[in-house]
């Protein structure tokens, strides 16, 4: 799979230029990659016979979608199967996702440790709000589906506000130094991708938006999409500075 992304990516860098006159096709490279990731991760899954006793499911912004080339890899595995006791094939599992060169956020639950940490963690709760699943039975569907349902129990609207916003001003205090003036951090300062994404989870929260389409319904939101659009540009062309 590693040679299939590097391919990828590298027929990405020569089409960069054309990208700051088309920012809107920044999409079309993300859902490339997040498709060729799926395709790869469901297969090696699936080849070690774990789909019947756990279930795969992206959450953040590999669940959103929004795949760059230095991006976290986040999945949750959902366990279904409580008797279950040698958990070697779903180590060989995360250990080749590891070899295929990727950065791998991961976490392997029960549905009572899900509901507890998305009670307790802002970050843990705000990750799945972009849930997907990859490989997952009707069984696993039904107890994420059931997880999701009780979200206003586990973490209330204004509570979730309140925290975001919280969490917003002390990355400001942190992003925001004459240092970050001079050469903001595109992801993280004041006005970033990070602020962006910060008001999709509001969306999704709020309005139930799933996807930047969604944006589309209403019309005091509509005209982020195209600056953001315009920062993912930038954002992979610090990228292509760091390489």
């Amino acid at each position: 799979m590693k040679r299939y992304l590097d391919n990828l990516d590298s027929k990405f860098w020569l089409w960069f230029p054309k990208g700051i006159k088309s920012p809107e096709k920044i999409n079309d490279f993300l859902h490339q990659r997040s498709n060729l990731l799926d395709k790869e991760i469901i297969k090696k899954f699936e080849e070690l016979d774990l789909q019947e006793d756990f279930g795969l499911f992206a959450i953040g912004g590999y669940g959103n979608r929004e795949i760059f080339p230095s991006s976290d890899i986040d999945i949750s595995i959902l366990q279904i199967n409580s008797t279950i006791k040698d958990y070697s094939s779903l180590e060989k599992f995360i250990a080749s996702l590891w070899d295929f060169g990727l950065k791998v956020g991961h976490s392997v639950r029960t549905k009572k440790e899900i509901k507890r940490m998305m009670a307790s963690d802002l970050k843990e709760f705000t990750s799945y709000l972009t849930l997907r699943p990859l490989s997952a039975n009707n069984k696993a569907l039904e107890i994420m589906n059931t997880i999701l349902a009780d979200r206003e129990k586990l973490f209330p609207a204004n509570k979730f506000f309140v925290k975001k916003k919280i969490e917003q001003n002390n990355r400001y205090l942190s992003f925001d130094s004459t240092e970050f003036n001079l050469e903001p951090d595109l992801k993280e300062s004041p006005g970033s991708l990070r602020d962006f994404q910060n008001d999709t989870q509001r969306s999704i929260r709020a309005y139930e938006i799933k996807s930047y389409t969604d944006i589309s319904m209403y019309d005091w939101l509509n005209k982020t999409k195209l600056q953001l659009q315009m920062l993912m540009i930038l954002l992979n062309y610090c990228v292509i500075q760091l390489i």
